[in-house]
């Protein structure tokens, strides 16, 4: 991937932006989750243990499983093996096809496969162009990359714009392997956000039901230490900062949905 971390679209455009400012980052960590969205809260049960960062780390990576889902878009990166049919009308548009996970990272290998299980032609990694954020691939011969690609059988010239198979269609011709996700310190800073709403809103929920806090109208024990009974004022004392996360979750998650889906709609 390009060594510029300020992913702009078309992926193709480049961004001037200022010294110091950046659009991505690494994932959200549990530190930044105490810090910048637990600030001012209490992070410790009624005997003063604080919420261990193994728990909050454990609401962070729900939140980015349930976000990839919700999204449509690959967050932790994750290596997959594609078969992709071939289409004479995609063949002569220079191979254009989307794989079904996005953005990409790296493509380990782009094979035609005219039996399965075996490789019959790797593509030169020369001729790869790649929308890393769309999940776009298309094929371009180079100079000085076009020896040996004629196949013995009828010495078909085999590079996008020519003939590849008789028949418009074949299926499963091209295996890909692929990497899909946002490398490690390039996570764009409102899929964070999300992430950090998620876990911080789980955090505040569990928090609430371990403490005595502003809130609770009382508490009463039993003399056996067998029965307890608490009256709440409200449902849970961050009942409040809860909705304000939420409200914020459902307002972005829309427009980050929206633009994932446009982009998508898009290529295909």
């Amino acid at each position: 991937m390009a060594d510029d971390v300020n992913v702009v679209h078309p992926a193709s455009s480049t961004s001037d932006l200022p010294s110091g400012f950046s659009r991505n980052g690494p994932i959200i960590t549990a530190a930044n989750i105490k810090s910048n969205y637990l600030w001012g809260v209490k992070l410790s049960d009624a005997d003063g243990n604080e919420i261990p960062d193994s728990v909050v780390d454990n609401h962070i990576l729900n939140a980015i499983s349930f976000l990839e889902i919700y999204l449509n878009v690959n967050i932790n990166p994750v290596e997959y093996t594609e078969f992709v049919d071939y289409r004479r009308e995609d063949w002569s548009a220079w191979n254009f096809l989307v794989v079904n996970h996005y953005p990409i990272i790296s493509i380990a290998s782009f094979q035609v496969r005219f039996i399965k299980d075996e490789s019959t032609l790797d593509f030169p990694e020369e001729w790869y162009r790649i929308q890393r954020e769309t999940g776009q691939i298309q094929l371009t011969p180079t100079a000085g990359t076009l020896e040996g690609w004629l196949i013995g059988l009828g010495n078909v010239l085999l590079t996008p714009g020519g003939s590849l198979v008789a028949r418009k269609d074949f299926p499963n011709l091209f295996k890909i392997v692929y990497t899909a996700g946002f490398e490690a310190e390039k996570v764009p800073y409102a899929i964070n956000n999300l992430v950090g709403i998620l876990a911080s809103v789980k955090c505040l929920a569990q928090l609430g039901n371990l403490i005595i806090a502003p809130g609770i109208g009382g508490t009463a024990i039993g003399l056996d230490g067998l029965s307890e009974s608490t009256n709440r004022a409200e449902p849970n004392p961050y009942q409040g900062i809860m909705d304000t996360y939420m409200n914020e979750f459902n307002q972005q998650a829309e427009i980050i949905k929206a633009y994932y889906k446009r982009i998508n709609c898009y290529v295909v």
